[in-house]
């Protein structure tokens, strides 16, 4: 029997505090980077997704936009972001999938490896 209370204990910790971190974020406005400029495809569907996001969450969520070196500059700026949750990247397939086989990156824009 006591190890059915100690489970019983834990998980209600757990429920506790998940209702806690819930409850705390967002505190305050989300960052988009779109990795590319305005007007575009990515600046289109990321604004949408903002607005819907921002309404789910009760919370503003600021589009910057980050374009050149086909995705690449925005990607880095995420890629450097504070890792709080309040960041997040919206860009397509190139800078998340093809721009590494075509572009030579530099060692500055790979993430430090104490960040992973």
């Amino acid at each position: 029997m006591g190890f059915h209370v100690l489970k019983y204990c834990a998980l209600a910790a757990f429920a506790i505090s998940t209702l806690a971190q819930a409850q705390a974020y967002p505190s305050r406005p989300i960052r988009m980077i779109v990795a590319y400029p305005p007007g575009g495809g990515t600046d289109i569907v990321g604004r949408i997704v903002a607005q819907k996001l921002g309404e789910t969450l009760g919370q503003s969520i600021v589009v910057e936009n980050r374009g050149g070196a086909s995705g690449n500059i925005g990607t880095e700026v995420a890629a450097h972001a504070v890792p709080d949750g309040y960041t997040v990247l919206m860009g397509n397939v190139a800078p998340n999938a093809i721009n590494v086989s075509l572009f030579k990156i530099s060692p500055s824009i790979r993430l430090p490896t104490s960040r992973r």
